[in-house]
């Protein structure tokens, strides 16, 4: 992705102007909202009770001109709650694929609407149950702030159209949402880099007493909204920067043997260690992304750099994070795992991946190394093959068999 420090600096420069005269600060307060009142446990009139508080706040987020989400929602919940509350509990179920939970709720939501006008009468809902991914975003931003980003096409149009980020033209809407997803994480990479803006931000957090975000997800969203719809009027766009590649086999290598240190009573919990690094891990893979279809597009072979996949936007945890293509269009099934070190730093890999590798020969390492995440420069070392013989255990699983 393009260097985005000029318009971080356009951003900050007219922040009173964006969050005073425009008033998009009701964002904020539309998320401390559903934070604070937001609770699955109720049942019957109890939910529909608290849901129409929750959502009370969101202004043209849920409603807006023809765009009426929280209406058929408050209405539907208020003479079927439970139904309702069945269709919530099923979309924040994070151990099942995101797209197949969107795909549910908007389904099952649009049949149930249409079951109470039959049955009630809701005139107020309409024939449309209103239920778009961009309604969607918003629930699942809500209840996750930190793992989701408010979602709408026309702002993510505009601010590709501004930036030259790659926006392809999909048909299906959610995976145009999960492109957005994967732009919105390479966004939030260089806000955060930009110390200026994350100390002003979080000093306006506390001087207006807003709800507090330290992940940055809104911030982010906020700034791609007012980047797309009210600022960058002059933009000049530049060119991505293209990685250095090696390419090796993975018998070749050879691993150091490193006991696990002691860190005062215990063992380094390495699964912590690498959460926090999860950011980086995010912008690393967005740059094999952009790298990937930046091959096949040199090579013109565009429509296969359109069938590229992030998997692991849609589904962490299946051993892999992107499914790309070889040159002469064998699938190729990529992990990536990202160091602002040298490519010889210790990096993980979980059991799910180290069995993916095993059992595929179109398994692909990528080692991003040298990593500058705000200029989006970096190498690559791709290692074929499986990883096995490299991996140290660390981690062990425990099952007890009790009578309790």
């Amino acid at each position: 992705m393009i260097d985005l420090s000029a318009l971080i600096d356009e951003y900050l420069n007219n922040w009173e102007y964006t969050h005073q005269i425009r008033i998009e600060g009701y964002k904020w307060r539309a998320f401390s909202r559903f934070n604070k009142e937001f609770d699955i446990s109720k049942d019957g009139n109890d939910f529909a009770d608290m849901l129409k508080r929750a959502t009370d706040k969101a202004n043209n987020l849920l409603n807006d001109g023809h765009f009426m989400a929280r209406d058929t929602l408050v209405h539907n919940s208020m003479v079927t709650p439970d139904k309702v509350k069945a269709l919530f509990i099923n979309l924040y179920d994070e151990d099942e694929s995101l797209e197949k939970r969107i795909i549910d709720f908007k389904k099952s939501f649009s049949k149930l609407n249409k079951e109470n006008i039959d049955t009630y009468g809701i005139k107020t809902s309409a024939a449309q149950s209103h239920q778009s991914t961009r309604a969607i975003s918003v629930y699942l931003s809500f209840r996750y702030p930190d793992r989701y980003f408010l979602y709408f096409k026309k702002m993510y149009q505009l601010f590709a159209e501004k930036t030259g980020y790659p926006y392809i033209e999909k048909v299906n809407d959610i995976e145009k949402m999960l492109d957005y997803f994967a732009m919105c994480r390479e966004v939030k990479a260089q806000l955060e880099a930009h110390q200026e803006l994350i100390d002003h931000y979080h000093n306006q957090l506390q001087a207006d007493e807003k709800f507090d975000l330290p992940n940055h997800h809104l911030l982010t969203q906020d700034f791609i909204y007012n980047i797309a719809f009210h600022l960058a009027k002059d933009f000049t766009q530049t060119k991505p920067v293209v990685a250095n590649t090696e390419q090796v086999k993975s018998e070749s290598l050879k691993c150091r043997r490193i006991k696990p240190k002691l860190k005062g009573n215990g063992i380094i919990d390495y699964a912590k260690e690498s959460i926090r690094n999860k950011y980086l891990g995010d912008a690393g893979e967005l740059f094999v992304l952009e790298y990937e279809k930046q091959k096949l597009i040199e090579i013109g072979r565009a429509d296969l750099a359109d069938l590229i996949e992030h998997t692991a936007a849609r589904n962490d945890g299946v051993g892999y994070d992107i499914k790309s293509f070889d040159t002469d269009g064998t699938p190729m099934f990529i992990e990536v795992k990202t160091t602002k070190g040298k490519c010889d730093s210790t990096f993980y890999v979980s059991e799910s991946e180290r069995l993916f590798s095993e059992n595929n020969s179109n398994y692909y390492l990528y080692r991003v190394y040298n990593f500058d995440d705000v200029n989006k420069t970096g190498d690559i070392m791709i290692i074929q093959g499986d990883m096995s013989q490299l991996c140290v255990p660390i981690n062990y699983k425990v099952d007890l068999l009790v009578d309790k």
